[in-house]
């Protein structure tokens, strides 16, 4: 498909508008109030703004990548249609809606978090795509948890923001324990895959392995010294039930030929 045509160029250009949305936690900036919230709502929001209107010209000369009405989607849009009947039902309608500066939240942003739903699904429709995906988030949770691991040590060039525990660029060691465990798992599922597809080490897929099992062991560290129970009990009974999960579902896992024979015999 050449490169001149004008929906080649505006998928083009919504791609990487997508690419950049995922450095938003990445995102801030100390000179407003409310640093570590603020600018991340802003940028997303702006991005998510301009692919819109983008997305919108690229349905006007493709009409091949409207919406899809699957499963995920209508449970999302669901999710948003309670969301949205409940704030405009309750008492404060316009906290509802706008939120705060503080938070960012409201139906505002859920609306934006919709939206980037829709065109990321509509965009992105290739296994490969989702894999380049992936890859990039792997690339964004390592700087992350870099960033972490350098307020774990202390280190004298890496800021420590408005807490004694490491945080990342949240500023709330409970936000970056979330995020944290999304990285965990999300590296843990690349890692899999890769060994399924027999991948190997000294290869360009091998580099995002090396990369994951690395931000990973960022991740976990650093977990550990944000003290958050809640993260930290999470993590454990994650791995607690896959494990068990892939010892029952693996045909030749001893612990499942024990449980069989068990079962057998009553």
């Amino acid at each position: 498909m050449p490169l001149s045509n004008p929906h080649t160029i505006l998928l083009k250009i919504i791609k990487v508008g997508l690419y950049a949305a995922l450095f938003t936690p990445l995102v801030f900036w100390d000179q407003v109030i409310y640093p570590f919230v603020f600018p991340k709502v802003i940028f997303f929001r702006i991005i998510v703004e301009i692919i819109f209107f983008l997305y919108i010209a690229l349905l006007v000369l493709e009409p091949r990548y409207s919406p899809k009405a699957t499963p995920l989607a209508l449970v999302v849009f669901l999710y948003i249609a309670i969301a949205l009947s409940t704030s405009l039902l309750g008492e404060n309608v316009y906290g509802s809606f706008w939120s705060t500066i503080m938070r960012g939240e409201g139906i505002i942003t859920l609306i934006h978090l919709g939206v980037f739903f829709i065109v990321l699904s509509s965009v992105i429709t290739q296994k490969d795509e989702w894999q380049n995906v992936f890859k990039f988030l792997v690339v964004i949770f390592f700087i992350e948890n870099a960033l972490t691991f350098g307020q774990v040590l202390k280190l004298p060039f890496v800021k420590m923001f408005g807490s004694t525990r490491p945080n990342g660029t949240f500023g709330n060691p409970a936000y970056y324990a979330m995020f944290a465990l999304l990285n965990i798992w999300m590296c843990f599922y690349f890692i899999l895959d890769s060994i399924i597809k027999k991948i190997k080490i000294f290869s360009r897929g091998g580099v995002f392995v090396a990369l994951a099992c690395v931000s990973i062991f960022l991740g976990i560290i650093s977990l550990y010294k944000t003290e958050n129970r809640g993260g930290t009990l999470a993590l454990a009974c994650g791995l607690a039930f896959f494990f068990t999960l892939y010892a029952f579902l693996h045909p030749n896992h001893a612990l499942r030929k024990y449980f069989t024979r068990v079962v057998q015999d009553v």
